[in-house]
C-alpha cells in the first residue's frame, strides 16, 4: 500500500493492520518468514514539517505457528513492535531535517521515500523483522530445557556409536571393532 504524502490531512491519517489487508499479510509473511496467523495494529502518518518529513508510528503483532530452534517441538513466533520512525524524501538528501527538527538519540530511526509516495508495507515489514527474537524458542523454557536434554543425552554411554550402526547396513555389531 502506498500512501501519498500530499495526501496525509494535517490531523493525520490511521491505517489499520489485520490479516484482511493482503499488503499487511504480504509484509507480516516477509518479515517472519511465515505466513501470520495473528496480525493486528496501526500505522499512523503525520507530517511533521513542510519540507516533506512524515512522522510513521508503527504499533503491531505478528504472529505464526513455527518450530523451536532449541528442541525442535512446534511453538509460536511473535514479533510485537511499537515504534517511531521520522521519513524524509530521498531526493532532499537530509535537507529535510534541517532547522525544523530537533533530532535526539531516540529518533535515529529515519528511512527515505521517494516519488512523493511512502510504502507503508515496506515499513511494516522492516520494523517487524527488527523486532524478532534471535532465535525461535518455546514460551515453556523449562520443558524445553528437558526436551532438549534428552536429545543432547547419549542412548547409551557404554556405545556412543551405537546410532551409527544404521548407516552400514549389513554389518552389525562388526562396526564397533
Amino acid at each position: 500500500m502506498r500512501i501519498a504524502v500530499e495526501g496525509i490531512p494535517a490531523a493525520g491519517r490511521e491505517v489499520p493492520i489485520s490479516l484482511r489487508q493482503s499488503w499487511a499479510v504480504d509484509a507480516a509473511t516477509s518479515a517472519l518468514d511465515l505466513r501470520p496467523d495473528r496480525l493486528d495494529g496501526l500505522i499512523t502518518l503525520q507530517r511533521a514539517t513542510g519540507k516533506g518529513v512524515v512522522r510513521i508510528g508503527v504499533r503491531a503483532t505478528a504472529a505464526a505457528d513455527s518450530v523451536c530452534d532449541r528442541c525442535g517441538e512446534a511453538c509460536t513466533l511473535t514479533a510485537d513492535v511499537d515504534t517511531v520512525l521520522l521519513y524524509a524524501p530521498s531526493e532532499s538528501e537530509g535537507r529535510a531535517f534541517e532547522g525544523e527538527i530537533e533530532l535526539d538519540a531516540d529518533d535515529l530511526d529515519v528511512g527515505w521515500y521517494t516519488d512523493g509516495h511512502i510504502a507503508l508495507g515496506e515499513i511494516l515489514q522492516e520494523a517487524l523483522a527488527l523486532a524478532l527474537p534471535a532465535r525461535v524458542v518455546c514460551a515453556d523454557v523449562p520443558a524445553c530445557d528437558k526436551r532438549t536434554d534428552a536429545l543432547l543425552t547419549p542412548a547409551s554411554a557404554e556405545r556412543p556409536f551405537a546410532a551409527l550402526l544404521g548407516l552400514f547396513p549389513g554389518r552389525g555389531d562388526k562396526a564397533e571393532s
